[in-house]
């Protein structure tokens, strides 16, 4: 089953049709007086945004309330740790993974967070060459270590704080200086039916 993102044709295709529903409205007589005063030069860019974030919460909403709640919450703490970072948003068939990323790639993420049945985890890339004295990190990936999040001010603390420093200093691409990422939503890995039974 497509999300109404992919059946959309994607970012594009959400602009697109933000474009010309815009348009559409400009040329009707009962609803265009809602923009008579004028509107935002980037009205069809934000409509499509607003669109793909109502996908990603779609995604999130299938999950336990508490860990919905845990999971925005630390979404809200990464995306001001990293503002010039797109977030890369990825649905599978048990987790919600959304990864930061000065690109469009998600090999050149420095974090990303994973809602699952089970709660909230943060990822970091490199994580195997990463210094954990007190043994936070948990996983055997080649490429990533998680931690287990209980709370968002959790990401403040000083040991967590330092791995993902260590990640941020061994980014095979650094974060841009200026500017602010976009979320990119991409495919599922999965096909749709079997999920929702991990819980």
């Amino acid at each position: 089953m497509q999300t109404v993102y992919e059946a959309a044709g994607g970012d594009e295709g959400l602009l697109r049709l933000a474009s010309a529903w815009h348009a559409r409205v400009l040329d009707d007589e009962v609803v265009n007086h809602a923009f008579s005063h004028g509107f935002h030069a980037q009205h069809c860019e934000r409509l499509a945004a607003y669109w793909a974030e109502a996908q990603v919460r779609s995604f999130i909403n299938s999950f336990d309330p508490k860990h919905q709640k845990l999971f925005r919450s630390v979404r809200t703490a990464v995306r001001k740790r990293f503002p010039t970072a797109n977030e890369l948003a990825y649905e599978y068939n048990h987790s919600v993974v959304i990864a930061y990323s000065p690109s469009d790639r998600g090999t050149e993420s420095t974090v990303s967070i994973a809602l699952r049945a089970d709660g909230v985890s943060l990822y970091l890339m490199n994580g195997p060459q990463l210094p954990d004295p007190k043994g936070l990190l948990l996983g055997s990936g080649k490429q990533v270590r998680f931690v287990r999040v209980e709370s968002a001010r959790q990401l403040a603390h000083p040991d967590v704080e330092a791995l993902i420093a260590a990640a941020i200093d061994r980014s095979s691409v650094p974060m841009l200086s200026k500017g602010r990422g976009k979320l990119i939503l991409r495919g599922p890995a999965a096909k749709q039916q079997t999920r929702r039974t991990a819980a």
